[in-house]
């Protein structure tokens, strides 16, 4: 038994090692191929790292906040293959990327308003710690004209994403959420609601409930009423204002097809400018020329 352990013990440490070995070894080809300057480092007392990165050459003063997904980290915008392509598209477009900022507080984690559960309030933390330090210290532009800032999230990152929109829509030019964890039911719904949803979306059970038991984590049912992404949408979407792109696939296994479209629709039913895209895809294989057109524009 006890050489069992160790066994595998041994296994998953190397398992992890590999990992880390073929995630710096994909980080080290992105730079290398498009130029670009990453630098990473941990925001004095939080628990938060981030990456920043720029395109050797860009003149471009926009800023993409990009919020990664589950079992990401602040590498993910050079790890994941769909930002490769796009990254890819833009130097076939002739276009000068922006700085792109990864903030991270490891593999999973919910920007959440402070509330009832002790692991919310990174919202605050956020908003009025990390991006000022970033701001301030590290994102300093020497063009004479002001950026965009632009929100972009990925599968957990697109309600992250969103809490800084809905809360503070006027400081944003687009919003991306690409196949975003949005659901149509409460983390705390009965067992019958949560089956009729896997049933109706075709979801995998055991997906359905890890994305539950995350939210569940973060939000008390009280704060889930008041400041979960859906619920916020329902009074806080404004007018006009940003660019708001949405990505679903059809055959998402978590189930996220329903809730992205009620966002949209929320959105259009208020006056704003949504774009919904959707294809028969699983979780997350978005369109690749749509994203990267709709970033550069």
């Amino acid at each position: 038994m006890f050489r069992m352990i160790i066994f595998v013990s041994l296994l998953f440490s190397t398992t992890i090692s590999a990992k880390g070995l073929m995630s710096k070894g994909i980080i080290d080809r992105e730079i290398k191929q498009f130029g670009l300057n990453h630098v990473c480092s941990t925001v004095p007392n939080t628990q938060a790292t981030y990456c920043i990165t720029r395109t050797q050459g860009s003149t471009n003063p926009d800023v993409i906040y990009y919020f990664h997904c589950l079992f990401g980290d602040e590498n993910n915008w050079l790890i994941i293959p769909q930002f490769h392509y796009i990254r890819q598209r833009w130097v076939e477009q002739n276009y000068m990327p922006p700085t792109v900022v990864t903030i991270s507080y490891g593999p999973s984690w919910l920007v959440a308003p402070k509330g009832e559960s002790e692991k919310s309030g990174l919202y605050e933390e956020i908003q009025n710690t990390i991006f000022p330090y970033l701001e301030k210290n590290k994102l300093n532009s020497t063009s004479k004209v002001p950026g965009k800032k632009i929100l972009l999230g990925l599968s957990l990152g697109g309600p992250n994403s969103l809490e800084f929109f809905l809360h503070s829509p006027q400081k944003y030019a687009k919003v991306g959420l690409l196949c975003p964890a949005l659901s149509n039911i409460s983390p705390y719904a009965s067992d019958d609601e949560v089956w009729d949803y896997i049933d109706r979306t075709g979801a995998d059970p055991a997906h359905v409930m890890m994305a539950l038991s995350i939210a569940r984590d973060y939000f008390s049912p009280q704060d889930w009423e008041k400041n979960s992404p859906l619920k916020l949408a329902t009074r806080s979407l404004p007018r006009g204002g940003a660019e708001l792109l949405v990505f679903a696939g059809k055959s998402d296994s978590f189930g996220f097809y329903e809730g992205p479209l009620n966002f949209y629709n929320q959105a259009r039913m208020s006056g704003g400018n949504a774009t919904f895209l959707d294809n028969d895809a699983g979780h997350c294989f978005f369109p690749i020329a749509e994203v990267a057109d709709f970033l550069s524009r």
